[in-house]
């Protein structure tokens, strides 16, 4: 059976969106720092109404997003921006505009000029997904705030449906996943792709290169000289054993060994299976992961903290809150710290965003946001965790990450944002 892309699980276990919240922005490795544009030269909204700008005293927040038409799968980038007040505009004259850049993740070089849009380019078919090579997209802002491509790189041949994609300024190098091939590329950025890529094989749980339960590579989360990859273990659409994290030290292109009592390199162990929620940075130094289990038990859903030790040390941590104490399944998340965030839920087919905070006496509290009509289950984090934006049915929606308020009073951006996929924040 081959293993398909996260939207065709979704389809196939009818969830109403199509997206995992990955590389949101929150990652302190790519954080960034844009030169300030010139900024729309409209503010007027989609609704109509006038749109107020942060003020020099308050950050702006740009969001760039990836959204899919439900009728022929095909992909698109738009970009938004938001002001610290209460109103946002869209880049660049204040209507959206969306751009070929394709379907995937989106990573940001540690300067912030530049963005990377990987490009499954099998859209909904499995088949190209099996047939296709992807490819990276390379774009970076002008100074009216529009997107210009300035360079597409084609994975290898074989390197079919990546998945999770991250750039390491300390080896100027991309990290692009192949859910298929069970590999992860190296690529320069001159555009070269680099030989004999990082097989997952090593962790094959029955020692073979062609069954079901390889690891297969999703999400990549850059840490300094190391690259910690999400590996799903799955058997067709159902997880075959407990999902694990890989660490690639790029120093000396190995994987990190975990258990030295064990023959060959030996990953992460996670808790549960499933890691489908994604993998992001807690803003402290550690990482979270959402592990999905079946998407119809809350039960066998979590989300698990990965804490840093040391320099290239990772162990897994504590359980930060339970798919019982959420009432559903975790679809994406991201962190404010180490104990509280927000999470994607999944129940009976519809998606609510929920925010989650451990109290004293080891108990969570948790709270639906309001605001939100029907939640594509896209949301990111702006860098210094002061916002969060969802993709809500009609649009984008700010919120107040610390004190969960509602910031714009009507969704911003392309009408149709029912399969928007991935989002990520950078702050010119």
């Amino acid at each position: 059976m081959h293993r398909s892309t996260r939207r065709m699980r979704d389809a196939a276990v009818a969830l109403a969106f199509a997206m995992v919240a990955v590389g949101c922005g929150d990652d302190s490795s790519t954080d960034t720092t844009m030169t300030e544009d010139a900024g729309p030269t409209d503010d007027t909204g989609r609704d109509g109404s006038t749109m107020m700008d942060g003020g020099d005293d308050q950050p702006t927040y740009r969001v760039v997003a990836i959204s899919e038409a439900p009728q022929d799968g095909n992909s698109s980038s738009f970009a938004l921006r938001f002001g610290g007040g209460q109103s946002p505009t869209v880049l660049p004259d204040g209507s959206p505009q969306t751009y070929d850049f394709g379907a995937g993740d989106i990573a940001v070089d540690k300067s912030g000029d530049r963005l990377f849009v990987l490009n499954q380019r099998c859209a909904r078919s499995p088949d190209m997904c099996d047939d296709e090579s992807g490819s990276i997209r390379e774009v970076a802002f002008d100074n009216s705030g529009a997107l210009q491509q300035e360079q597409t790189l084609t994975l290898d041949t074989g390197v079919y449906n990546p998945q999770g994609i991250g750039y390491s300024s300390a080896t100027d190098r991309y990290y692009a996943t192949s859910y298929i091939a069970s590999t992860i590329q190296r690529f320069g950025s001159n555009g070269q792709s680099i030989s004999s890529p990082y097989d997952t094989d090593p962790f094959d749980p029955d020692g073979s290169t062609e069954g079901d339960d390889d690891p297969e590579p999703a999400d990549i989360v850059v840490d300094g000289d190391y690259v910690l990859v999400n590996l799903q273990t799955l058997d067709g659409f159902s997880a075959a054993n407990n999902a694990r994290i890989g660490v690639i030290d790029t120093s000396n292109k190995q994987w990190v060994d975990f258990d030295s009592n064990e023959s060959g390199p030996q990953a992460l162990t996670l808790p549960g299976q499933n890691s489908f929620g994604g993998l992001v940075e807690t803003g402290t130094g550690n990482f979270a992961v959402g592990l999905t289990g079946s998407f119809s038990e809350p039960s066998d859903s979590s989300i698990v903290l990965i804490e840093r030790t040391g320099s290239g040390q990772y162990e897994v941590g504590s359980t930060v809150v339970t798919g019982d104490q959420l009432d559903g399944s975790v679809t994406g998340l991201a962190m404010l710290d180490d104990t509280s965030g927000y999470a994607a839920v999944s129940k009976d087919r519809e998606t609510s965003i929920k925010y989650f905070e451990q109290t004293s006496g080891g108990s969570v509290d948790v709270q639906t946001l309001s605001g939100l009509d029907s939640p594509a289950g896209a949301l990111c984090l702006s860098s210094n965790r002061e916002r969060l934006f969802v993709a809500d049915s009609n649009g984008y929606v700010a919120y107040d990450a610390q004190m969960q308020q509602q910031m714009n009073q009507q969704p911003v951006g392309p009408s149709d944002l029912a399969t928007s996929r991935e989002c990520i924040v950078t702050m010119p």
